[in-house]
């Protein structure tokens, strides 16, 4: 499933300070003399871990060591713990070696692990979760080639009153925008670089991920795209062209070089254009005949806009030796289009940049994170080329609260899961605009268990709004950048904002509140024009055009 599917931000639950809770902690889930699943119920996973148990420094008790300093991968301990769907609080106490650091994580069964680095003092790591709704295992993890020391641990049953639960959620979200204020204040900014945009048919990217005909709606494929055309989209992906045949039985129908042909030939005559995916595996595995022969079988298609190399790499064990590779074996197949890739992990975008033409970045904030949130993100996939390449923006239109309960334990914070709302969704796409995104890609027509959007339709009505709107402005948009920045008003909310292209004597400003507040007066200077007086409600967005000096 495309785009951070597992990449859900629980580590923020550590920067806030929660109210206090319900319930007392219950008694400490130890670490006794015999350290098997026999007598405690820890159960060791991962190979090359060493776990023992020696008499602890913190403490009379005993402490486990984690030794994983041989392995290149993560490794667990784990143990079932109370009843499946409860809230619980999982703290303990961990140190790395003398002189070294650790990566120290807890995890449910299923879902992300919240990372914490240590070093060679003990101190306090604590996370809450849903346990999963059917298997309760808790589990310490730790990260490849460390060694950390462990004790005091607890694993409790909280309650949240819904007082407690909405306090907990305003605080997350608070400290989400303060998390991303600080990241971005810590950013070596660039501006897209003269001449860097990529345009679809030399206008604007506007497109949608995963777009094919699904069960329960009557429009086909032929339906879809004049409906999407007509509100002048003008770029379609579709992750069945990503497939593997392990992975479905249908592979053939699904991904076979004449079903992409007809997608692209059908696109085509709707005036529209293709980013077309290659089976997974091919990319993982290094399968240079393979991508050859799709690449020969597309390369001189009309509607073919680019190559989707692959999904969120770092997640599919596709490191960038190999996405390189992959690259290299497509250009050398004669195919020149663009190369593109969604990157989820900030920390890993620099490392992707050489493979790719294109850097799409993905970042799902709205019920428990600030919208500013996807702007770091975006900020350093732009420094690592130097603005030289472009940088596009998937936006979510999807439930992402269901990504959170299922793979986050949130079940307790999101009672009410929802998409975002189309304001939401018009403030994230200029945000992004205004920090430098060339191109901006919905996600998604189709997203699985987390909805498609034309079961929204007030949504989906707005978003085809908002794609023809971004039309209209395509001739600035597609332009250099003139100026770009932030600026903070009377209150203390920043505000985004970029001043795109020369048109007719004139350049687009893009101003953003993606905070929670209102900005106040803010002045935005226009290069050899007057400055602009703006003012900013929480989340809202001004687009104008300004006369602006040759």
């Amino acid at each position: 499933m495309p785009l951070c599917i597992h990449c859900v931000p629980v580590a923020l639950w550590a920067l806030v300070s929660a109210p206090a809770l319900s319930q007392e902690p219950a008694a400490p889930v130890g670490f006794f003399d015999t350290f098997s699943a026999e007598t405690l119920g820890w159960r060791p996973q991962g190979q090359g871990l060493k776990a023992t148990l020696q008499p602890s420094d913190l403490d009379e008790d005993q402490m486990l060591k984690l030794d994983n300093s041989a392995s290149d991968s993560q490794a667990f301990v784990g143990i079932a713990v109370g009843e499946p769907g409860a809230l619980m609080a999982f703290s303990l106490m961990a140190r790395a070696e003398a002189g070294t650091t650790a990566r120290v994580g807890l995890h449910r069964y299923q879902g992300a692990i919240h990372w914490e680095e240590v070093e060679d003092h003990w101190r306090r790591v604590s996370w809450e979760a849903g346990a999963h709704e059917t298997v309760a295992m808790w589990y310490v993890a730790v990260g490849p080639g460390s060694v950390a020391y462990v004790d005091a641990v607890t694993i409790a049953p909280i309650e949240l009153s819904e007082a407690e639960r909405v306090a907990r959620l305003a605080a997350i979200r608070a400290a989400s925008a303060q998390s991303a204020l600080e990241a971005y204040r810590a950013l070596d900014l660039v501006d897209p670089a003269p001449g860097s945009s990529v345009t679809v048919g030399g206008s604007f990217p506007v497109g949608f991920y995963t777009v094919r005909p699904v069960a329960g709606r009557e429009l086909g494929l032929e339906g879809i795209f004049r409906e999407l055309a007509e509100a002048k989209v003008n770029l379609l992906h579709n992750s069945d062209f990503e497939d593997w045949p392990e992975h479905t039985p249908h592979y053939q129908r699904l991904n076979s070089d004449e079903t992409a042909r007809e997608y692209l030939d059908l696109a085509h005559s709707h005036g529209l254009q293709v980013l077309m995916g290659f089976d997974r595996m091919m990319v993982v595995k290094g399968d240079v005949t393979g991508l050859q022969r799709r690449a020969r079988a597309l390369t001189d298609h009309p509607g073919l806009f680019g190559w989707y190399l692959i999904d969120e790499p770092n997640l599919h064990g596709a490191g960038p030796e190999v996405t390189l590779a992959a690259r290299e074996a497509v250009r050398d197949a004669g195919d020149e289009h663009p190369l593109a890739a969604a990157l989820c992990d900030a920390a890993t975008i620099d490392g992707y940049a050489p493979s790719l033409d294109v850097l799409i970045t993905d970042v799902y904030p709205v019920s428990t994170e600030c919208l500013f949130s996807l702007v770091p993100h975006l900020e350093i996939a732009l420094a690592a080329t130097e603005g030289r390449k472009p940088v596009w923006a998937a936006i979510g239109v999807h439930n992402q609260d269901m990504h959170r309960i299922a793979w986050g334990g949130m079940e307790h914070l999101l009672t009410e899961p929802r998409r975002p709302t189309v304001d939401e969704v018009r403030c994230m796409t200029y945000l992004a605009i205004a920090h430098g995104a060339g191109g901006i890609l919905f996600y998604a027509y189709d997203a699985w268990r987390y909805g498609q959007i034309y079961d929204e339709p007030v949504l989906y009505e707005g978003v085809k709004a908002l794609s023809r709107e971004l039309a209209d402005l395509s001739p600035w948009l597609v332009g250099d950048c003139v100026a770009k920045g932030t600026v903070t008003g009377e209150m203390g909310t920043m505000v985004s904002y970029i001043l795109r292209g020369r048109h007719q004597g004139q350049s687009v400003l893009v101003a953003v509140n993606g905070f929670c507040d209102p900005s106040g007066p803010v002045q935005i200077d226009v290069p050899g024009g007057d400055g602009v007086a703006v003012e900013l409600g929480p989340q809202k967005v001004l687009v104008r055009r300004v006369p602006i000096a040759d």
